[in-house]
Parts: C-alpha cells; structure tokens; sequence
C-alpha cells in the first residue's frame, strides 16, 4: 500500500527501489495460491502433493462455496452449516488453519447499537457451532462522521475456544491500509 500511494502521488524516489524489490523478492518466494474455485479439498489435495504441507486456508466469503453434495430439500441453512462442517474437516485433514470471511445479516445496519454479535452471521448458526474462533469488526467512524473515534477499528473476540470474549482496539492507518498497535500509535 505504502508504494501504491507514493505511485500515485508520482513521490517514488531512487531510496525506494531496492526496498521495493527486495519486498517483491520476499513476496514472489512465498508458496501462495489464488483459487477461485468454489470447491477447494481437491485442489489442496493437489498443493499439499507438490509442496508437502499447507499453512492457511483463507475462504473469502464462505457463503460462495459450494456444498460437496447437496441433498434434496436442503435450504439455505442446511447448506451453509455442510459448507462450514467442509471447512473444519479441511482444518483438521490438513492440519492448517482455515479462516472464513463471511457476511453479516443487514439489520445490523437498521438497529441503533451497530456492532457485530455472534447472531449476525448470516443464513446460519453453524458458524457458532463450527467456528474456534469468531471475530467482529466495528468501526464508529463508518456510522458517525463526528466522532472522536477517527480511524479506531474494534476487533471483537465474539467466542473462542482458547480464550475469553475481549476487544481490542486498532488503529487504521487509510492512507497506508494497514493497522497499528493503538498502545504503540500517535493519533
């Protein structure tokens, strides 16, 4: 993002090329895969044959994937708590961490107290059921243009297996994209 925005701005100077090349040389180096495949255990079957082992499933938006099999009569619910049983079998088959992005039910948005619960999931309480772990995003300054909460992103530990129910809070660097340590920032 940093080197996107100085693109942009036409401030790229000759001291930024070899830090640029050397974090394009680290980034081509990692095994990575883009998959927009719908059905994914096949084709990491074929990644973890190639490379020995897989790290991280990340399914961005989890409600895009396909049920491996669909049984007759089965509603939008049902499907979406075979997807999620899917990916925790994927977890423990591969022995990797799988992290779901998936969307919230949109009353979140017409109610007056606007951060995230467990029952905001949409389509399924399979993801309470299925998930370790279940976090929240909440930004106050996506709802309220005055606020003295400017650029602070919330993260909602909403369950955890391993952990207590806590926030934590963030600072959002826009410009850059990136967060920071609230504690370690000045505002």
């Amino acid at each position: 993002m940093f080197f996107d925005l100085l693109f942009k701005r036409n401030a790229l100077r000759e001291s930024h090329w070899n830090p640029l090349a050397q974090a394009r040389a680290d980034a081509m180096a990692l095994p990575f895969w883009l998959n927009d495949n719908s059905v994914i255990k096949g084709d990491l079957q074929d990644i973890q044959a190639r490379c020995g082992s897989v790290s991280l499933v990340i399914v961005d938006y989890v409600q895009l994937i396909e049920p491996m099999r669909r049984e007759r009569g089965e509603n939008r619910v049902q499907e979406i708590d075979s997807i999620l049983k899917q990916l925790r079998a994927i977890a423990k088959q591969f022995n990797c961490a799988v992290l779901g992005l998936a969307q919230l039910k949109r009353e979140v948005d017409s109610r007056s107290q606007k951060r995230p619960t467990k029952a905001d999931f949409r389509e399924s309480g399979g993801f309470e059921q299925e998930a370790a772990v279940m976090l929240g995003l909440y930004r106050e300054d996506y709802y309220d243009k005055q606020t003295t909460q400017k650029g602070i992103f919330e993260v909602s530990v909403l369950k955890s297996r391993f952990s207590s129910e806590t926030t934590v809070n963030l600072l959002f660097d826009e410009p850059f994209g990136q967060f920071k340590n609230l504690a370690e920032s000045s505002i």
